[in-house]
């Protein structure tokens, strides 16, 4: 599979899309919150600067499963065939509510917000059906 510079719908771990499998096949599309936050700092350091607001909605609003994606997926074994599917009509259609643009965030504080009508629900606008 040839990767494609502009497309990193598949950057991610298998586990992701095994759960998302199991979400899809239990039927579960209720509302989900995610947030963006670091766990940890390293030592030593005192603060970040979050930035980037315009590269996630960029990403977030193009992401898309080419015919190539869901064929890799799909040569895996670990995927329905009603599943794939789904993941080819995906589009994002959630809310974001950002704190500021550029903000400095102490250990403990919050970075960006992201209420979506989910990564669920939103998966549900490829359902069947």
């Amino acid at each position: 599979m040839q990767a494609q510079l502009n497309n990193f719908a598949l950057l991610t771990d298998l586990y992701e899309f095994t759960m998302a499998e199991a979400y899809y096949q239990s039927k579960m599309f209720a509302s989900a919150t995610f947030s963006l936050f670091i766990r940890d700092y390293p030592p030593n350091r005192g603060y970040f600067v979050s930035a980037g607001l315009e590269d996630v909605l960029d990403y977030l609003t193009r992401i898309r499963y080419s015919q190539e994606d869901l064929d890799y997926l799909k040569s895996t074994g670990l995927f329905s065939d009603d599943f794939l599917h789904y993941l080819s009509r995906l589009r994002f259609s959630g809310d974001f509510r950002p704190g500021q643009q550029i903000k400095r965030c102490a250990p403990g504080q919050r970075g960006y917000d992201q209420d979506e009508q989910s990564g669920e629900r939103n998966l549900q606008k490829g359902k069947p059906g």
